[in-house]
């Protein structure tokens, strides 16, 4: 893991994409247990919901994001990068 350097990745990604590998399943670099897709091939992804325009907001008080819309408000998942205390 290395919070900056991600050499090895871009290494692993050309090696993959020379391939005709669309994308990969891997551990982060960033986050211990986490894990990336990163994507190489736009077609192999699809928009399930198209979201549209939002703006996403903090509620500090429960440790809790949302992506407003004009239509509403929907709770977002957010993943701590760093194992912070």
């Amino acid at each position: 893991m290395h919070p900056d350097d991600y050499s090895f990745c871009h290494q692993i990604a050309h090696a993959e994409r020379s391939k005709g590998q669309a994308y990969l399943l891997v551990p982060s670099a960033r986050k211990a247990g986490g894990c990336c897709v990163p994507v190489f091939d736009r077609a192999a992804v699809s928009v399930i919901e198209a979201y549209g325009p939002f703006r996403l907001t903090w509620d500090a008080v429960n440790e809790e994001a949302y992506a407003v819309t004009p239509t509403g408000k929907r709770r977002v998942a957010i993943d701590r990068v760093y194992d912070l205390p």
